[in-house]
């Protein structure tokens, strides 16, 4: 409610920036009678909040993090015209690394805040729930075990479903971490380390 538009976008399909903001302005053009010509108008006309998901696509593997890869650069000035300039807009940035220039963005005191998420915790029953585990009273005991990290607790509760017959008792019975369908996951953070 405190938003005039609220767009949530991945970037694991690696959209261009121009195609970004072509989506995010033709949504405006459906609104508003007079179009803008660029979008960081829109954002100084209403107040938007934009999500940008998975953001690390957009950087380098293999070099210091949150080095961009060169057919990205162009992000890097939309995240800085997005702290510097003057607008009633929210950009929220999920990724596994920072972009290169927020640190030196947050020491001049602009309007850039890191929050560094250490996953769901108690929150994270809801997701068990909902995939429709049973045994209710040990879901903190796999909460803890796979740290709260949603995309591993969506994966290992459709494990327990599918293997165990929705019974979480019988998965802690093999007394082992259960990685089936985590290990691309992880061999992708690794990679990038």
């Amino acid at each position: 409610e405190n938003f005039d538009y609220i767009f949530y976008r991945r970037l694991d399909g690696i959209p261009k920036l121009i195609k970004l903001k072509d989506d995010l302005k033709l949504v405006f053009d459906q609104t508003q009678t007079k179009p803008l010509s660029e979008l960081i108008d829109y954002l100084k006309n209403n107040r938007c909040l934009v999500i940008l998901d998975d953001v690390h696509n957009i950087f380098k593997t293999g070099d210091l993090a949150g080095q961009y890869l060169s057919e990205f650069k162009d992000y890097s000035r939309f995240f800085q015209d997005m702290a510097t300039l003057s607008h009633q807009s929210c950009l929220i940035l999920i990724s596994w690394e920072k972009p290169q220039q927020i640190n030196q963005l947050e020491a001049e005191k602009f309007n850039v805040k890191t929050l560094h998420l250490s996953g769901l915790g108690e929150d994270a029953r809801e997701i068990l729930k909902e995939k429709g585990l049973k045994d209710e009273d040990q879901y903190l005991q796999l909460i803890n075990l796979y740290q709260g990290n949603p995309s591993w607790l969506n994966i290992i509760a459709l494990t327990i479903k599918d293997y165990y017959n929705s019974q979480f008792s019988r998965f802690l019975e093999e007394d082992e971490l259960c990685l089936e369908g985590i290990e691309m996951m992880l061999e992708n953070h690794l990679e990038r380390l």
